[in-house]
C-alpha cells in the first residue's frame, strides 16, 4: 500500500503533527508494522522511508 498520498492527505486536513498523522493513520484502518495502532515512532520510521514533500506542493 502507498502510504504517500494517504500521508499527504492527512497533512492537508491538518494533521502536522507525528502523534495526529498516527492518529489519521490507524482511524483510516491502515494497519502499523506491528499491529492494528499507529504510534508516533511508527510514524517517524514510515516518513524516514518516503519521500519529503516538495516545497509548495
Amino acid at each position: 500500500m502507498a502510504l504517500a498520498p494517504i500521508v499527504a492527505e492527512l497533512r492537508a486536513a491538518g494533521a502536522t503533527s507525528l502523534p495526529r498523522l498516527a492518529a489519521g493513520l490507524t482511524r483510516a484502518g491502515i494497519p502499523a508494522p506491528r499491529g492494528p495502532v499507529w504510534s508516533h515512532v511508527a510514524v517517524l520510521r514510515m516518513l524516514k522511508l518516503i519521500p519529503a514533500p516538495e516545497a509548495g506542493a
